[in-house]
């Protein structure tokens, strides 16, 4: 029920600095941590990239499948491509060519939902959540919202 007082409502905004131009980050221990921080016991975390040229997704964390990953998000929305965004010029007159990355992302998608049952995230054994950077390095923020009693 809408306006239930037994029902919480708790963000963080996550700031990650990353390195390199792509990269792909395993951010599962520090969503796990933040809804225990928030007592929340049964609900649901919502996970927003707050970004165009970056995503977010669940997987296993086994280094070749995540090398395999990005060389097929690579091969899929190559960066030697003709794209019409590279026609963009910014109004301090830089170009905008970055294309691939804002492409990638829509690939990935920008947030995910994740069920929590007794204060832990309703994961299954293998699966990880990643963020991607796709178009690093950069400071990025990923907004953490837990909702639940």
């Amino acid at each position: 029920m809408y306006g239930d007082p037994t029902l919480k409502i708790e963000v963080k905004i996550m700031e990650i600095i990353t390195n390199r131009k792509t990269e792909i980050i395993d951010i599962t221990d520090e969503v796990q941590s933040f809804v225990k921080k928030c007592g929340v016991r049964n609900g649901i975390v919502n996970i927003f990239v707050r970004h165009t040229t970056a995503g977010i997704f669940l997987n296993e964390k086994e280094d070749g499948l995540l090398k395999d990953f990005m060389n097929y998000l690579h091969k899929i929305v190559p960066e030697d491509d003709e794209y019409y965004h590279h026609h963009f010029f910014y109004k301090d007159g830089r170009a905008a060519v970055n294309a691939w990355a804002h492409i990638r992302s829509v690939l990935l998608g920008h947030f995910l939902t994740i069920p929590l049952k007794d204060g832990k995230l309703l994961l299954s054994a293998r699966q990880r959540i990643f963020f991607t950077e796709l178009d690093g390095p950069h400071s990025r923020e990923i907004l953490i919202q837990v909702v639940g009693d």
